[in-house]
């Protein structure tokens, strides 16, 4: 009987935001702040129907008072067809899209394709890895929202480096990135096992900013200083379960038109 393939720790997808752009959100019924104004929920039905009425920036309550904050209003993602984020993303967009439904079929592709071409043809040119958008968005330059993983910035946090006007939304539904080790040896499956029990080797995860599978204790206890930027416990969070590879795989190619 195959053994399931090791997956120590994870990192779920999140949306960073400048100050700015989480304030008008949250005026306008598409995000809520936490007391902190540091972190916060994006709604992502809302901002689903949104993208399909091409909602611009300027069409938002308080955003005329925000020069950077102009043109179509979405999400800077990865080339899903690329990109594990990229295609995570659309996951998690099509769950919602479909009512809480996981795509399982070319059918249930069809049903979304227009809107997650929406997503994605909105954007223009899009990296093949999530670390440029999130250093160009950290840097001030770029789009007002970036989707990367949580791992990117808990690493930040904890190296103590300095983040500006930074919020962290957390979609109300999103997708949970696996880190997995294929192992080609008893050997590499032995260090996938040590990954994942390993006390020291789940610390040093924490210290790149992934959580370790299970118990949320040492994530939490890691991070403590930084809990208005970081949901610890991902209160409130829905996880999306993600599709097949091959549906996945038809649906970021339908999303490229």
């Amino acid at each position: 009987m195959r053994q399931p393939l090791p997956r120590p720790f994870y990192s779920p997808l999140v949306v960073v935001a400048h100050r700015s752009a989480a304030q008008v959100l949250a005026d306008n019924g598409l995000a809520t702040l936490d007391k902190d104004k540091d972190r916060g929920t994006l709604k992502m039905g809302a901002y689903l129907d949104a993208a399909k009425r091409d909602l611009t920036w300027q069409q938002l309550k308080g955003a005329g008072r925000r020069g950077e904050l102009t043109g179509t209003l979405y999400i800077a993602s990865t080339d899903p067809e690329t990109s594990n984020s990229g295609a995570l993303y659309l996951a998690a967009a099509s769950y919602v899209a479909n009512g809480g439904r996981v795509a399982a079929s070319s059918a249930d592709v069809d049903c979304t394709a227009p809107l997650m071409r929406k997503l994605i043809s909105v954007q223009g040119a899009q990296q093949s890895s999530s670390d440029a958008p999130f250093r160009d968005f950290i840097s001030g330059a770029g789009n007002p929202l970036v989707l990367v993983y949580e791992s990117q910035v808990a690493s930040l946090l904890l190296d103590r480096q300095p983040v500006g006007d930074l919020v962290v939304l957390y979609p109300d539904t999103t997708a949970n990135s696996d880190h997995t080790v294929v192992p080609l040896t008893p050997e590499g499956r032995e260090l996938g096992q040590l990954l994942s029990s390993d006390p020291t080797l789940r610390k040093l995860a924490v210290r790149h900013g992934f959580r370790p599978q299970g118990d949320t204790a040492e994530f939490v206890a890691a991070t403590a200083a930084h809990s208005s930027y970081l949901n610890q416990t991902l209160t409130g969070v829905r996880q999306a379960p993600v599709p097949t590879s091959k549906v996945l795989h038809d649906m970021a190619r339908r999303a490229h038109g």
